[in-house]
């Protein structure tokens, strides 16, 4: 992976959320504009989370027609 700087502070709120306790399914949404580095950021937390947890990535495209 490509050196990767700074978010911390979204990656320390993504690790609390999926690390606190309680059962079933948990979603993060990772919104904002295009090249702010939301891609970068979920590969990064995947990374990092490889063999500690089951992670379903989607990756969503939205178009919009004005």
């Amino acid at each position: 992976m490509a050196l990767f700087i700074g978010r911390k502070d979204i990656l320390d709120k993504m690790r609390n959320y999926f690390d606190s306790e309680g059962a079933g399914q948990r979603i993060f949404v990772l919104y904002g504009l295009g090249g702010a580095g939301k891609s970068q950021l979920a590969f990064k937390f995947i990374e990092e989370s490889k063999g500690r947890r089951y992670i379903n990535w989607l990756y969503k495209i939205t178009t919009a027609i004005y």
